[in-house]
């Protein structure tokens, strides 16, 4: 055992973070205090100290106890005593406290909300038009100032189903916020059960770790639920196009990638690796009808956009899409712009 992985134990035996059940539950309750904790004191912008010591404590104290947890699920299912019942008993918890978080990492969430408000109170385009193009757009609650002058980058199935949603909010931004947040819950939810399913019809091991590990992971739940970030929704059709192709459903595999980019683009780079997987073991004529199938429902999901066609805002839109905010590779592309200039 290394240095640290020594101390690490120290320390996690000195909170009482047995590798057993009771170990687990404990580790349970110092995330759902964490949990709390954000949900109540997260500072604001502008206490910009506070929000850095929170950001690297957070981590730290969150990466802590997610590592202890795995091994402790670990153990627990090596003895053949996977807590079932206690790892969704917390995962609910913790899904109600991070639902309680207000977004903190960006203002993506409020970006949903002004795609939903410019089609379900101004029957709008959402590719054509943005939320200054409303008269006295700033007196609307659900317009947000941060992305008052971007048009929708994402796909079809995502500005339909933040018009829904908005809808069901009417009219109220703290509901249409927690809806968003509550969609993240259940796609999150939707994913597990999935990936579950597919181990144990595969006859694939650790499945209690793998439960563990998506719906305990801190980042997962303030990422997707507290943030409320689409990437989850992509990320359930991906699942569905995984499962589809290790069960031999040919049909399925490119509809549910499409289905997947109709929220994020991003899923289009799984594409090619689809055609060459359907054609070597399902032969041609089925890869076209799979990809007939997709083509059609990514045709049926634009249907509301195609008055419009014309008048999309594709240049905005391919700005914003190919220009880095907040990652490693923001760090990396505007460290090496400004070496390149001095």
């Amino acid at each position: 055992m290394n240095p640290w992985s020594a101390h690490l134990e120290r320390f996690a035996g000195a909170l009482g973070l047995t590798k057993d059940g009771p170990g687990l539950v404990r580790t349970g309750l110092f995330l759902t205090l964490l949990y709390a904790l954000y949900a109540l004191a997260f500072p604001d912008r502008d206490e910009r100290l506070l929000r850095h010591l929170f950001g690297w404590g957070g981590t730290l104290a969150f990466l802590f106890l997610w590592w202890r947890g795995a091994q402790q699920t670990n153990v627990l299912e090596a003895r053949g005593a996977v807590p079932w019942r206690l790892l969704l008993t917390f995962f609910v918890l913790f899904a109600a406290l991070a639902a309680a978080i207000r977004p903190f990492h960006s203002s993506d969430l409020h970006a949903y909300v002004t795609v939903g408000q410019i089609q379900a109170a101004y029957d709008l385009d959402p590719y054509v038009h943005t939320a200054s193009d409303v008269p006295d757009w700033s007196e609307d609650p659900l317009l947000s100032g941060t992305w008052k002058d971007m048009p929708c980058t994402y796909g079809f199935l995502f500005a339909q189903l933040t018009e829904g949603v908005v809808r069901l909010g009417a009219g109220d931004l703290g509901r249409s916020l927690l809806l968003f947040k509550l969609l993240g819950i259940l796609a999150l939810a939707l994913c597990a059960w999935l990936t579950l399913d597919t181990m144990r019809r595969h006859d694939i091991t650790g499945r209690g770790l793998a439960l563990f590990t998506l719906l305990w992971s801190p980042y997962v739940l303030l990422h997707f639920v507290s943030n409320a970030h689409n990437d989850v929704w992509m990320a359930l059709c991906l699942l569905v196009a995984f499962r589809g192709a290790l069960d031999g459903r040919w049909l399925t595999l490119v509809p549910a990638l499409i289905m997947g980019a109709l929220f994020k683009h991003l899923a289009l780079v799984l594409l090619p690796f689809a055609w060459v997987l359907l054609v070597r073991r399902h032969g041609w004529r089925r890869a076209a009808l799979s990809t007939l199938l997709g083509c059609g429902l990514a045709a049926l999901a634009a249907l509301p956009y195609a008055g419009q066609w014309g008048e999309v805002r594709w240049e905005k839109i391919g700005t914003t899409l190919t220009t880095p905010w907040n990652s490693f590779q923001a760090v990396l592309t505007y460290s090496y712009g400004r070496l390149a200039e001095a």
